[in-house]
């Protein structure tokens, strides 16, 4: 498994933790609102004290530094004070060896006559003298050379000294470097923790009054579980009832390339829906994350079925309640099955609340940094074409060219489109029905807001939400309002053009 879908798979399963531990409600978890803002003041007390000990450390650092800058300095003195000695010395060693060449190697003519004529006039004062200031310039050579060697091996003492020194310092600059970086690391990792910790208040202050499913505000303290219906999307179907009214809309592939609709209501009825089409074995898997949802559908195939009764999605089919549904007679079957969801919830078939499925952005928020402003999105299923533009405030959409309307003439445009790249394998009900596979991970493009923003999705088990990052690898926020999520094969011919 590459290693960043597996940083983001355990992103996801830390996420499924946190839906776990705490229970659906549309209310505020005051006493986990406290502990966990405890929790990010605590942390920003050590993020507090790691900055005090991180500035010392670079104080020491800087002083060490200007410590060593002064040091190179000093020895580059020192060097000149050593070249100067080595040139001192060599003056009287130079004059002493040249007197002694000059006297007994190269038989200087002078000095020879001068020697002889002391030989042959030794009460001379004259030539005594001379030869006195001959012994003088000897004697001061060999005294200036011991001078000059004590000096040599003093400054020479002196540059061992600054040397070490020197090789001090740059080693202590070393250890307060890496002992530094240790701090920075481990203040890095508080960071994080506050970071995950104001997520996680993100979460639940999202319940507050507001919609699980689109992020809006106006919740009625209503208590009922999603309510998810099947509704076909071939040419002979549309235009459909329901469509602009569902919060989230899953659009999934069917056989012969075509698509089909998987509505989900929650925070608005629509009266009527449909028309109303099979279940297939896809359906369980993409729904069973929203808590217990009712799935509405005109009935399947014996493993369709079989799937759906071992999923905790609530079977609410034609053949559970048959007075619930009817024929539009201005429609030729198969495409003229209808319901109402508000009848379908008053039948109180069970089911619990969905938990949040996505992570809003509060007005103001800035986008990720590789959003981009796109022009047009094109996703394919095969012989079903969908494009997406932005108007300014949702994402129109057309299918096959032409736009997409409700029974009303309205035009689909949901404030957010998610393309969820995915998998299918053959259904075992049906061979030649393809299955979708929505758990695991893969590429996602996130339309938002006129921006297109290339990321991924996880989801590591089938009650696990399905989490969107971006491709620095942070959980995605997207507008409120409603979401439909695409689902094409992975290696579909689907596209996006750039707004230029």
């Amino acid at each position: 498994m590459p290693r960043r879908f597996l940083t983001l798979w355990l992103v996801a399963l830390l996420a499924l933790c946190a839906t776990l531990v705490t229970p659906v409600t549309a209310q505020i978890d005051d006493q986990e609102l406290a502990s966990l803002q405890r929790q990010i003041a605590d942390l920003e007390g050590q993020v507090g004290e790691l900055t005090a000990q991180i500035e010392a450390k670079t104080a020491a650092i800087d002083e060490r530094e200007a410590s060593l800058a002064q040091a190179e300095i000093e020895r580059e003195l020192l060097v000149d004070d050593y070249t100067i000695a080595i040139e001192a010395r060599s003056r009287p060693a130079r004059l002493s060896q040249t007197a002694a060449i000059n006297s007994f190697i190269l038989g200087d003519p002078r000095t020879e006559a001068f020697l002889d004529e002391i030989t042959r006039l030794e009460t001379d004062d004259r030539l005594s003298s001379r030869r006195q200031l001959f012994d003088a310039v000897i004697d001061d050579a060999l005294t200036n050379l011991g001078a000059a060697e004590e000096e040599l091996r003093r400054v020479a003492g002196v540059v061992s000294d600054a040397e070490a020194a020197f090789a001090e310092a740059e080693a202590d600059v070393t250890r307060l470097g890496g002992e530094r970086a240790e701090l920075l690391e481990e203040r890095a990792g508080l960071i994080r923790q506050q970071r995950d910790l104001r997520l996680r208040i993100d979460w639940l202050t999202s319940l507050d009054n507001r919609w699980v499913l689109t992020g809006r505000a106006g919740w009625d303290g209503a208590a009922r579980p999603a309510l998810a219906v099947k509704i076909d999307n071939v040419d002979a179907a549309r235009p459909q009832s329901g469509i602009n009214q569902a919060d989230l809309v899953f659009e999934e592939k069917i056989e012969d390339g075509r698509s089909r609709l998987v509505a989900v209501f929650h925070s608005t009825p629509s009266d009527p829906v449909g028309p109303i089409r099979s279940v297939r074995t896809s359906d369980p898997k993409i729904l069973q994350n929203l808590g217990e949802p009712l799935l509405a559908h005109s009935g399947g195939n014996p493993g369709a079925r079989s799937a759906l009764f071992q999923s905790p999605v609530i079977n609410a089919s034609v053949n559970v309640a048959p007075t619930l549904y009817w024929r539009n007679r201005s429609r030729r079957a198969p495409n003229n099955l209808y319901t109402n969801t508000t009848s379908l919830w008053s039948l109180d078939l069970g089911g619990t609340e969905p938990a949040p499925y996505f992570r809003f952005r509060a007005p103001g928020d800035p986008l990720p940094a590789g959003a981009q402003e796109v022009g047009v999105v094109t996703v394919s299923f095969g012989k079903s074409v969908v494009e997406y533009s932005w108007t300014g405030a949702g994402w129109a959409r057309r299918q096959n060219g032409s736009a997409h309307v409700d029974v009303d003439g309205i035009q689909v445009a949901p404030e957010t489109v998610i393309v969820q790249f995915i998998g299918y394998s053959p259904s075992p009900a049906d061979l030649a029905s393809p299955e979708a596979d929505v758990i695991g991970q893969g590429p996602a493009w996130i339309l938002t807001a006129g921006h297109i923003i290339e990321g991924t999705w996880a989801r590591v088990t089938g009650d696990a939400p399905t989490i969107y990052y971006d491709a620095e690898g942070e959980i995605l926020k997207i507008e409120s309002g409603r979401t439909w999520v695409a689902l094409p094969q992975i290696d579909s011919a689907s596209s996006f053009r750039l707004r230029s």
